[in-house]
Formats: C-alpha cells, structure tokens, sequence
C-alpha cells in the first residue's frame, strides 16, 4: 500500500511539474509566451469567479483583453469581429447565370430570358447590349422557383436597337449573391 501511495505520489508532482513548466514565462532561455484560452470543467455546485491571465512582454505592453477601445494586436482574443472597413471586398457568392433565350418579338423587340443557378429572392437581373459604342440595359426583379431563379423577360425596345451584331450579357445581383453570363452575340436586321 506504501509503494502505492508512493507511486502516485511522485506522478502526481510530475504532473504538476509538467504543468508548471508549460506556464507562459517558464520557456527556456525567459521568453514570454501570449496567454492561450484554456477550458476547465467544475464539480456540480461549485462556484468560479472569472479570472484572465496574461503575461505581459517588457517590450511591448499588451492592451486590456475587456477594453473595447484597445488595439487587436493578434495577442488577445476578442468577443466579435470588427466592422469591415469602408470599401472592403464584395462579401457576396458568386452564381451562374445562364441566358437560356435570345428572340425578336413579333413588335420587333428584342426578349431575352436568363435564370439564375441558385434559389435567391430578393434580386435583380439586369440585362445590358451592347454594339459598338451604344450600349442599352433592361432591369427586372428576379423571382425564385423551386430550384432556380428566373429573370423573366428582359426586353429591349426594337426603336433602341441599330442593325448590327449586338452583344449581350445578364447580371444578376443580390444582398447575398452575384453573378454575370457569359455573352451571347444576336443580330439585329
């Protein structure tokens, strides 16, 4: 029983040594390492008071891991993210939008028909033609279906279009997608 008792006696100091070894300023050579969030389980009706731990580098003091002004030196963890700076990158997914239809009208009008490859609502196809330097763009609301979601008929107006071969493109844009056809070339006679 002795030898036992002795036994995790001295796995218990090696534990302990093992743990205070690993505690920020005991690295070899003194150097400082950045507090690591840990997590710890406690017994049912015990109470914890909350207590953050840093170790603060002589060269370069670390800001107040509870003060929301403080600079995010990378060293301490933050509750949310800050807001993205003005002009940041387009957050939005990019889709396909397929042009599924090119066709004159009876009037003369020029209908196209397009659908987005995702189910959105809320968005906006914008059909733009262009010829030489004239360029003309029909907009429409977008409406979903069961497993796309259609632009309908972007039409343009036959008294708008020259003859020539006309160039056209449909866009679709909502608050969480994006996305451009690939061209389609029509002639206009």
């Amino acid at each position: 029983m002795l030898v036992v008792l002795g036994v995790a006696a001295l796995v218990g100091v090696g534990a302990w040594a093992a743990v205070v070894a690993l505690q920020p300023g005991n690295e070899p050579g003194g150097a400082t390492a950045s507090p690591t969030p840990s997590a710890t389980t406690r017994a049912p009706g015990a109470t914890t008071t909350p207590r953050t731990t840093t170790t603060p580098s002589a060269a370069t003091p670390s800001p107040d891991a509870t003060d929301p002004a403080a600079p995010d030196d990378g060293t301490t963890p933050t509750a949310a993210p800050s807001a993205p700076p003005t002009g940041a990158p387009d957050q939005r997914q990019e889709t396909a939008v397929t042009i599924v239809t090119a066709d004159t009208a009876p009037s003369g009008d020029l209908e196209v028909g397009a659908f987005v490859a995702a189910i959105d609502d809320g968005g906006t196809c914008t059909l733009t033609a262009t010829s030489g330097a004239r360029t003309l763009s029909a907009t429409t609301s977008a409406v979903p279906d069961a497993t796309t979601t259609s632009c309908g008929a972007l039409s343009l107006a036959a008294a708008d279009l020259a003859p020539g071969t006309w160039r056209l493109a449909v866009a679709y844009e909502s608050a969480t997608l994006r996305g451009t056809s690939a061209p389609v070339q029509v002639t206009v006679r």
